[in-house]
């Protein structure tokens, strides 16, 4: 059997998902932990803008699905852009009273990223450490708002002094539920 990119990517997802499901067994994860996130699961046709300068925006769109695995203890995502596709797999740590997170981007499978989120008054706001080429930590951070039922919001943000300031990210995005 000839081993393929996806399917080394596919076994090491499936890999971190059962380690993640094994963290979260011992949470005790709850119906109102879970909740927080429950405005996300479903199917959406997104519209991702990236402002460039000097000239006009790149807008494209995007497909993103948001499952409950792992008898309600995980959520999975999956991301599909004209750029690349990729996974996040998302548990909530009862320690820290934040959901962890894992993501993997092809077309680099070896992009293997982590982050954190917290539910703040209502936002959602997920936090990711990232290294600079200079070897400096940077944050960057997805605020998801206003968040409706069928509709929400995601603006991006970085931080280049380990959050004491911060200035607009890369993109901005609008997620719109399928079929509605």
């Amino acid at each position: 059997m000839k081993v393929t990119r996806n399917s080394r990517m596919l076994r090491t997802v499936l890999l971190l998902l059962s380690a993640s499901v094994a963290r979260a067994q011992g949470t005790g994860a709850d119906p109102a932990v879970a909740a927080q996130y429950d405005f996300l699961v479903g199917d959406w046709d997104v519209t991702v803008t990236m402002p460039r300068a000097g000239g006009p925006a790149l807008v494209y769109g995007a497909t993103w699905r948001i499952r409950w695995v792992a008898d309600g203890r995980v959520l999975m995502q999956e991301w599909g852009d004209p750029y690349g596709s990729g996974v996040e797999l998302r548990s909530f740590n009862a320690t820290t009273r934040r959901w962890d997170g894992r993501n993997l981007y092809a077309p680099d499978p070896g992009s293997w990223y982590e982050n954190e989120a917290e539910l703040r008054d209502g936002v959602m706001v997920v936090t990711t450490p990232r290294q600079a080429a200079d070897g400096t930590t940077n944050l960057s951070r997805e605020i998801y708002r206003p968040i409706a039922t069928d509709r929400f919001e995601v603006r991006t943000e970085v931080s280049l002094d380990a959050g004491a300031s911060w200035r607009p990210g890369r993109y901005s995005l609008v997620a719109r539920r399928r079929g509605r």
